[in-house]
């Protein structure tokens, strides 16, 4: 029994000892332990879009820290929540923080999250914090503050079309060999500055801290640029004279004719935005064939008694704002009581017929001989209606776009019928209205100065003795074929041949009356033109052509929203019309807003051959005591050292320009030298020296 007792305390005393031993070593602190120092988001701002959901990360440091949990929170859990496996779901449009609180030290790191409605939204919101804030390398050498590079200039910009416009660049000492966008923020893709100018796709990775969320491909435009200090000297001539200018203006309403109800005709928004803002100087709209004239067109706006209050609207704001406004109209179609069917198919005169009666507006067909004298009094009475309205006419033209038949008001004239409607209608006319311009045949440029066109009416006039002393103003359509731009390349050549073989032979002033089919794109989208080809289009119209009024298609904001070739402004809602403008509508304004009616356009020559394609006009105007330039440089170099020079020119002026870039809308730069002026690759400027408008 005392040996078994003995036994048991040795037992109990080595038991002792153990637990001792244990409980020390569970209580004795580790050396491996690490704490918390700190804890961050690998960014301080997202962007995400209603339904979004992703995994947010942090960085704890130190990287081996024991502990690296955190606690999850959200300022605002209606905006966006968050749960404790870091889990963010975007709820609703708005801000919240969303905070990492470690367990070790409670430590934190905030993350402010935008949610944004849609995909598209967040994309083009991502793409555009990307841009602004990328690093950009050349021969992997930081430029941003590299004092021998200060005359490198990389463009960026991007619209909300999602268009990313991508500069490979070079300077006057070296060639750069890579160029692009390096890996820094969100998105990463590079080009390769020896490619072909064009628009390409690449693929752009959007990365979110430690986690790539999504591939996304892009459209850029890739155009290979230049910067250059060489003097670029341009020599402008008061005394070299051309084409006096009548204006530039639009046709119709802010709401199109052929809709009925909605929103009203115009609004006093929509009448600042295109006569005060954009600077609107002739306005264009069709005499419908209503008879009598001022008769109604049943369920459309087409009749007098509601067009009447929109046209004298337009006429009392012109008053107001002191514009001289050139009224014009144009027939799409004869009454269609007058007219007969033409040939379904001719190609010459000799060939084409006119038959039996046809009795309607719409679809072609063309006048009967025999209603000649009806037709002249009908528009003697439309022109009758329009001065007793109060809105004096400047011109009239017998019939828009000769070639087509149409589903809509349209009528058929081949060039012998047409010079015969002048030689019978227009001295009537102007027996009782002798200062009403005629102004016509209203095709395409195209067809007119293409040899083998059948449709080549202007020609017709200028060999009829009779008929060029009926035409005061021979007028064009910018198109191809009735609906798409003429291509920009053909320009120059189209307007050259125009002047040769019509202008300069007849001495008669030529419009061009109407034109759309660009994109807003700025350097065009698919094979269609941009904005930036619709300025190399006006300015090559008045360099070229001689033209002395230019007229866009629709004033009118019949799309309600996103880009549309046919207009310049939009609304947003079926009933909410808030006139929003667009990049076509800022380069219309480079030239309607400055260059003035009764100004001379005259002689401005670019001394330096190295750069053709700085496309220049000058004018000055005696009554408003200005001089204004318009400079469009088609290069793919920026010019820095441009100067104006000229006997008698100013010394300074008022510098607007609009380009690719977001914020050059019309902008105003402020007050340059006339020795130092610079003109950014691919931009229209206008440089102003006194006033533009007639106090």
């Amino acid at each position: 029994m005392k040996a078994s007792k003995k036994l048991m305390i040795k037992l109990l005393t080595v038991i002792c000892v153990v637990m001792l031993i244990s409980t020390q070593a569970i209580a004795a602190p580790s050396t491996d332990n690490k704490a918390v120092t700190g804890v961050s988001f690998s960014r301080a701002s997202d962007i995400l879009a209603v339904g979004d959901e992703k995994e947010l990360k942090v960085i704890v440091s130190p990287d081996d820290a024991t502990d690296k949990t955190v606690a999850w929170s959200t300022s605002d859990e209606s905006v966006v929540s968050i749960d404790q496996a870091g889990k963010v779901t975007a709820k609703a449009k708005g801000s919240a923080t969303i905070t990492a609180t470690t367990t070790d030290g409670e430590k934190a790191a905030s993350l402010s999250i935008e949610v944004v409605g849609t995909g598209d939204e967040r994309d083009v919101k991502l793409v555009k914090a990307f841009a602004e804030n990328a690093v950009y390398k050349i021969n992997s050498t930081d430029i941003a503050n590299e004092s021998d590079l200060q005359n490198v200039v990389i463009g960026k910009v991007i619209n909300e079309a999602r268009t990313i416009e991508l500069w490979a660049v070079y300077d006057m000492k070296k060639t750069v060999t890579t160029v692009g966008y390096q890996p820094a923020v969100d998105e990463t893709f590079a080009c390769d500055p020896k490619a072909k100018d064009g628009v390409y796709t690449f693929t752009v990775t959007l990365n979110k801290g430690d986690v790539t969320e999504t591939t996304k491909e892009l459209s850029m435009p890739i155009f290979h640029k230049t910067v250059s200090n060489s003097k670029v000297s341009i020599q402008l001539d008061a005394n070299g004279k051309h084409q006096t200018m009548d204006g530039f203006g639009f046709f119709g309403a802010q709401k199109v004719w052929q809709d009925d109800g909605g929103v009203p005709l115009v609004d006093e928004k929509w009448l600042n935005t295109m006569f005060k803002d954009l600077g609107a100087t002739v306005w264009r709209n069709e005499l419908y064939p209503n008879i009598p004239v001022n008769g109604d067109a049943t369920g459309t706006l087409q009749d007098w008694k509601t067009q009447k209050p929109a046209v004298q609207a337009i006429v009392k704001k012109a008053k107001q704002l002191r514009i001289p406004l050139k009224i014009i109209l144009t027939v799409w179609s004869p009454p269609g009581e007058w007219k007969v069917k033409a040939g379904d198919t001719w190609s010459e005169d000799q060939f084409s017929d006119r038959t039996e009666y046809y009795g309607s507006t719409k679809g072609g067909g063309t006048l009967n001989p025999k209603n000649y004298a009806d037709y002249a009094n009908w528009l003697i009475a439309g022109i009758k209606m329009y001065k007793d309205a109060g809105a004096d006419l400047y011109g009239i033209s017998l019939q828009n776009e000769p070639l087509f038949d149409e589903p809509y008001n349209s009528a058929q004239y081949t060039p012998a019928w047409y010079v015969e409607l002048l030689n019978n209608v227009v001295p009537k006319i102007k027996k009782i209205y002798p200062n009403v311009k005629i102004y016509g045949a209203e095709g395409m440029l195209e067809h007119e100065v293409t040899d083998w066109h059948v449709m080549q009416i202007h020609k017709a006039i200028v060999q009829d003795p009779q008929a060029i002393k009926n035409i005061d103003v021979f007028a064009v359509h910018g198109y191809s074929d009735g609906v798409r731009a003429s291509a920009i390349e053909n320009h120059k050549a189209y307007w050259t041949k125009h002047k040769q073989m019509i202008s300069d032979p007849s001495h008669k002033p030529t419009w061009m009356t109407e034109t759309s089919g660009y994109v807003n794109e700025w350097r065009g989208k698919d094979g269609t033109p941009g904005a930036f080809d619709l300025g190399i289009a006006i300015q090559s119209a008045l360099a070229y052509g001689d033209v002395s009024a230019w007229v866009w298609w629709q004033g009118s904001e019949n799309q309600l929203s996103g880009d549309t070739q046919y207009i310049l402004t939009h609304g947003t809602s079926e009933k909410q019309w808030s006139s929003v403008t667009d990049k076509k509508f800022e380069v219309s304004k480079q030239f309607y807003r400055f260059i003035r009616p009764n100004s001379v356009r005259i002689e401005s020559t670019v001394t330096n051959p190295k750069y053709p394609g700085l496309l220049t006009t000058a004018y000055k105007n005696d009554k408003l005591g200005n001089t204004v330039v318009v400079l469009v440089n088609t290069e793919n170099t920026d010019l820095k050292a441009v100067s104006l020079n000229g006997k008698g020119m100013p010394n300074k002026y008022k510098y607007y320009i609009t380009s690719s870039n977001s914020n050059d809308n019309c902008r105003l730069v402020g007050e340059v030298n006339a020795n130092k002026i610079s003109i950014p690759a691919k931009s229209v400027v206008t440089l102003v020296s006194g006033s533009v408008t007639d106090k």
